[in-house]
């Protein structure tokens, strides 16, 4: 347990070097590399205590021993998990941001970890293991391990004895790698797409929306309403509200608002109806009291940035120039499209063409006749109805505007022109109303573009069951059935970053095993030792494909990151066993005697190691709190990934072994070298 605080203080101290700061990402590689860095002293150990319990070696005697025949997996393994993760940290787009702090950080760790397990690992070996007393009366202690260490030799013959018959039947775990792989390709591919789990950020938004026309003080009354309601709630903390923005169109609107509710902390809330997912509910029913007001509560996206809510984002853009209410039509039939999906929960748009509005008809004539510019009265409408900034000033160490505009009560109806004057060419003052004649109509009352076409954004969830990569494939089926010739669309905020890095998963996967076989063949100038060891990877991914499908785990970013960490970890049980048996085929040791010895003599390491990681593991897989999903995904992919590797690798490997040598063309050579254990 030394090695591990020396490692991961290593890694911290690292930190500074990369500019990386104590995030999410960083704790769940730091998480993750408690389990790996352990690993490299476990293998060290246990090969110093097979020295000294089977060849009866002094214990730095031993450790001389062990570390001539560990230090090669050692290395091995610390350059393939590095050869795993430095390549992706390199991707672009926002999945190689997350990918980059992952990687590196893990890479690190494990790098640290290989530096203790050659340095100081065998130096405590050294020092602080004693060789067994003999001709002592053992304690209750002594006995009980005693008995283990008996039981667990006798489990190793057996095993033995079971790769012996799969030795003459290589069809057998051959026939069961086809099988997985296979299984494992088509579990892969049929998992629901994602980019990012949904998370409880301890708050949710709230976007309220009045009927058009509707005036700040009744908004802010509905919101002073619904705040009072939701700070009755026990979950609730603190309640805010913000009148005037409309939070979905990104637009100033005297009909909209919103509200910011914080929950109270996690540990706190453990009533199933203290959950965000009951609490935004609450805020839902909200509409069922109040007919005139839409509420939409919305969960923020799990990473801040990437958009104002969370579910799915897109525009529908009018590139044909076709007239507002055809562009109305065209979206309302979209989005009645998009509601009848089983994967779309609700789809919704703030585009609304009903605003109350004046359009005023200035006589042009009339005002040419009396000697007034056209000009000059649509530059009083500005002043007097819209703003104009004057000039800036500085007072007490600060700059002001200076902005001229009439007061509230002199623009609040079309009767307030009698009001406003300008100039004729005589320099006389005459009414504005003169020339003006106002006519009611409705219009937008925020224009949207999106890549310079005029857009409509349009957002929603997916529904209970589905992830929001299906939400998205059916957004996209609908969008092409119902959209016309002149209309397109376009995914915009989290959606469009699931939509880039999709294409990269399969890219990021291959990228991680071809490092790791070109690392294996330049480390060990063969390309037998690499496809072993490639082969084997297909179980790992086996079990976390299962654990999945099982949990009801997405593919999404953190578990692609799981399956990344399982091809490090697969590969490292099958170095373990690979190594020691081309040690003995190239000291000319029949193939299938070899890689039988070498399971035998490095079954307790591997087992150690993976116990030791999913056990670690577990709490990640089952955790609770702020960020839980992202942490669950990731343990469970790297718990029954490393599981199912573990189970299959220890009987499929060893076959591997012994058919890519016969496939190599095996040859005996003319002398016979044994080799201790």
């Amino acid at each position: 347990m030394i090695a591990v605080p020396v490692s991961l203080f290593g890694t911290f101290a690292s930190f500074a070097i990369l500019g990386f700061t104590i995030n999410t990402l960083t704790l769940f590689a730091m998480v993750l590399a408690i389990g790996l860095v352990v690993d490299d002293a476990i293998v060290v150990i246990e090969a110093v205590e097979y020295e000294m319990r089977y060849n009866n070696l002094h214990p730095k005697e031993a450790t001389v021993a062990a570390m001539e025949k560990v230090q090669s997996p050692v290395i091995g393994v610390a350059v393939v998990l590095a050869a795993v993760f430095v390549p992706v940290a390199f991707l672009g787009g926002i999945m190689g941001i997350l990918y980059k702090q992952f990687a590196l950080t893990i890479a690190v760790s494990v790098l640290i970890s290989a530096f203790v397990a050659l340095s100081l690992t065998p130096a405590l070996c050294a020092g602080m293991l004693k060789e067994p007393k003999k001709d002592v009366k053992k304690g209750v202690v002594d006995r009980f391990w005693g008995k283990f260490n008996d039981g667990f030799d006798h489990m190793v013959e057996v095993y033995g004895q079971i790769l012996r018959k799969l030795g003459k039947a290589l069809w057998v775990p051959i026939g069961t790698l086809i099988v997985l792989s296979i299984a494992a390709f088509f579990m892969f591919f049929r998992l629901p797409t994602a980019f990012l789990p949904q998370e409880d950020n301890g708050y949710f938004i709230n976007a309220f929306s009045l009927p058009e026309g509707s005036v700040n003080v009744r908004t802010n009354a509905v919101i002073s309403d619904f705040l009072e309601m939701m700070d009755a709630d026990p979950a609730v903390e603190q309640s805010q509200g913000v009148t005037g923005f409309d939070i979905l169109s990104d637009g100033q609107k005297p009909n909209a608002g919103l509200s910011f509710i914080k929950l109270k902390p996690w540990d706190d809330r453990t009533a199933p109806s203290e959950q965000l997912e009951a609490v935004m509910a609450k805020a839902f029913a909200y509409n069922a009291t109040h007919p005139n007001v839409s509420l939409m509560a919305l969960n923020p996206p799990p990473i801040p940035g990437l958009g104002t809510s969370g579910g799915f984002s897109l525009y529908i853009q009018n590139k044909n120039g076709a007239s507002n209410e055809e562009f109305q039509r065209v979206i309302g039939e979209f989005l009645g499209a998009a509601n009848q999906r089983p994967e779309i929960q609700m789809a919704y748009t703030t585009f609304r063409m009903d605003t109350p509005s004046y359009n005023f008809d200035i006589d042009r004539e009339k005002a040419q006749k009396n000697g007034v510019q056209v000009g000059d009265i649509f530059t009083a409408l500005q002043a007097y109805y819209g703003s104009v900034q004057i000039n800036d000033f500085t007072i007490y160490g600060r700059n002001f505007k200076v902005v001229a505009q009439a007061d509230t009560q002199y623009r609040m109806s079309p009767t307030d022109n009698k009001f406003l004057a300008v100039k004729d060419n005589k320099g006389n003052m005459v009414p504005i109303s003169t020339f003006i004649t106002p006519t009611k109509s409705n219009s937008i009352s925020v224009i949207t573009r999106y890549n310079n076409f005029p857009a409509v954004k349009i957002g929603g969830q997916q529904a209970a069951g589905y992830s929001s990569g299906q939400a998205l494939d059916a957004l996209e089926e609908v969008a092409k059935q119902v959209l016309p010739n002149g209309y397109g669309y376009a995914f915009a905020e989290s959606s469009a970053q699931e939509r880039e890095a999709s294409g990269k998963t399969i890219y990021a996967l291959s990228l991680g095993m071809l490092f790791v076989f070109l690392s294996l063949a330049a480390l060990y100038e063969s390309w037998k030792i690499p496809f072993t060891v490639i082969f084997g990877i297909p179980t790992g991914f086996f079990g976390a494909c299962l654990g999945a499908m099982v949990f009801n785990v997405y593919n999404d970013i953190y578990f692609q990151i799981g399956l990344l960490t399982i091809i490090g970890l697969a590969a490292k049980n099958a170095i373990l066993i690979v190594e020691y048996a081309k040690v003995r085929v190239d000291s000319g040791m029949d193939a299938l005697k070899a890689a039988v010895e070498a399971s035998e003599i490095r079954l307790r390491p591997i087992l150690m190691t993976s116990l030791a990681f999913i056990v670690g593991n577990i709490p990640l897989a089952l955790s609770t709190g702020a960020g839980s999903n992202s942490r669950s995904e990731m343990g469970i992919a790297v718990v029954f990934g490393v599981l199912s590797a573990t189970a299959f690798q220890i009987f499929i490997v060893p076959m591997l072994f012994v058919v890519i040598e016969h496939i190599h063309g095996f040859k005996k050579p003319k002398k016979v070298v044994t080799v201790d254990k």
